[in-house]
């Protein structure tokens, strides 16, 4: 992975390997309509030895009311789904 690269409509703005990875939208169109947006994937390890997934989000808001509305919750939507097939693809034997 290098900074800057591509990831659909984000680009990598930071990372550390197996710790965090943050991503930026580099698509004007996106964000015209959705807003500026930031998400960072976070490892977070607990005291039995296992771990987490934590996800943050930041959007600067669009301008259309409707949009900033409903993003939250479309995105809890696709969030949702898109953590549960980490956790599987994470769980399967190597």
């Amino acid at each position: 992975m290098s900074i800057g690269q591509t990831f659909i409509i984000f680009e990598l703005a930071q990372f550390k390997d197996a710790e965090h990875i943050t991503l930026v939208t580099n698509d004007i169109q996106i964000e015209s309509f959705f807003g500026k947006i930031a998400m960072t994937y976070l490892v977070q390890e607990r005291d039995d030895g296992s771990s987490k997934l934590l996800v943050k989000i930041l959007v600067k808001r669009s301008s259309h009311k409707l949009i900033a509305a409903l993003l939250p919750w479309g995105d809890w939507i696709m969030m949702r789904k898109q953590l549960l097939n980490i956790k599987e693809l994470a769980e399967q034997p190597i």
